[in-house]
């Protein structure tokens, strides 16, 4: 009996303990200060920088006029260019707090965030030109991104982000830049750039960078040698833009036409198509050149999916074909 009751003390005595420390820990959980209508700028940014959440959207409430709001940027321009001594998030969110309260950005704050050694923050000050493009802005980029060039630092400022601000503020001097992107990190904002920079330049590019998926690759359900959004946005141009027929690389769009990634071998598809109705005799022979069993599934493809000048293109690959094998399958599919 009296160890029953000494268990029953020691269990109520730990129950106590737990019970406190709880309290102790809830008494311990910070307060955010609310931002209220009479607080001053300085103090005010310094809450929403350290907290966010609900900091940030006190803040936009307190300062909500056109006056204020220009007050507001004044303000955290000078921060961001004073360089203060912020963890990366405090910075992204004053960054971000900036981008809402501005109505353009300036030269000394993108040249501020491009050249930051965090990726995050080049990321934001290349949205910031994209969003706010103007003749200074376009300038300032066309002096940055021809230093790098001619420096050998393209690396650095290769970003999604950045080929986004450059088709936004237009500027057609940096295509070649734009091209290397493409062909080097695959991003859709790169291919996108490039139909606005110089469309019929993009017209034979594009070919270079669809040539360079694999057999192998394409094959596949999803690719590795080739961004599939980069894939959709040249393959969509194709569909209204004509193909360079001379091109060495014209022969990837068959390669594309068999992929087993259906959606690009549609698209493909349909390019090809069009450009049977004017080239079907030129397509024979490059579908010719190629290995038979890459010609056989091409055939294949053309059973599965019949179209009209598809069959007239299978007649012109008979004529030119010197494969008995591909002549019968021709045939197979036709008869």
């Amino acid at each position: 009996m009296i160890v029953f009751i000494f268990r029953q003390i020691l269990i109520y005595q730990v129950w106590a303990i737990l019970f406190s420390g709880c309290a102790s820990f809830s008494e311990e959980k910070p307060q955010v200060p609310e931002i209220t209508p009479t607080m001053a700028v300085d103090q005010a940014v310094s809450i929403a920088i350290e907290h966010g959440g609900d900091s940030v959207e006190q803040l936009k409430a307190r300062f909500k006029s056109s006056q204020e709001k220009q007050q507001m940027a004044q303000y955290i321009e000078k921060s961001i260019l004073e360089n203060q001594k912020l963890t990366n998030i405090k910075f992204i969110r004053l960054i971000q707090l900036y981008g809402y309260f501005t109505n353009e950005i300036s030269v000394k704050v993108l040249n501020r965030l491009i050249f930051d050694e965090t990726v995050a923050v080049r990321q934001i000050g290349w949205r910031l030109a994209a969003v706010y493009p103007a003749e200074p802005i376009k300038r300032h980029i066309e002096e940055v991104l021809t230093h790098a060039l001619v420096k050998g630092s393209e690396e650095f400022i290769l970003l999604p982000e950045m080929a986004k601000a450059v088709r936004t503020n237009q500027i057609k001097s940096v295509y070649t830049l734009i091209r290397f992107g493409l062909m080097s990190k695959g991003n859709d904002e790169f291919a996108k750039t490039m139909v606005v920079l110089d469309p019929e330049q993009a017209r034979h590019d594009f070919l270079d960078y669809l040539g360079k998926a694999t057999i192998e690759d394409l094959r596949q359900i999803n690719q590795s040698t080739v961004d599939f959004y980069s894939c959709l946005v040249i393959l969509n141009f194709y569909k209204q833009n004509e193909l360079p027929l001379f091109h060495p690389k014209i022969s990837s769009l068959i390669l594309f036409a068999i992929s087993r990634n259906r959606l690009l071998a549609d698209l493909a598809g349909e390019v090809l198509e069009r450009e049977y109705e004017r080239h079907g005799f030129e397509f024979a022979l490059v579908i010719s050149r190629l290995p038979q069993w890459i010609q056989i599934a091409y055939i294949e493809n053309q059973r599965r999916l019949p179209t009209a000048n598809g069959s007239t293109l299978l007649s012109h690959l008979r004529e030119v074909s010197s494969s008995k094998t591909v002549i019968e399958e021709i045939d197979a599919v036709l008869r």
